[in-house]
């Protein structure tokens, strides 16, 4: 279950999420079995966040920065990828 206080960070925007990244670099965020169909999460800094069972389709992820991110049983189907760093 996605961490409710993170979700509301997110749902504010990606300036306000990458303000609280930056804030906060030593928090692994927890957005597992979150729902972000469709949302535009472009340049978002998703660097160690758990995407565990996260519906991603649909989602603007060009130019995101992920590296380390826990994708297992995501669905990225649909899901907008271009420039996105995924190592």
């Amino acid at each position: 279950m996605a961490d409710e206080e993170h979700l509301k960070i997110l749902k504010e925007g990606v300036k306000v999420w990458n303000a609280w990244r930056r804030d906060n670099i030593y928090e692994i965020p927890d957005l597992y079995g979150a729902d972000l169909r469709g949302l535009d999460l472009t340049y978002v800094h998703f660097m160690r966040t758990n995407h565990g069972e996260a519906d991603l389709s649909g989602a603007v992820l060009r130019k995101a920065f992920m590296v380390g991110a826990y994708l297992h049983g995501a669905n990225l189907e649909e899901a907008v990828l271009e420039g996105a760093d995924m190592r």
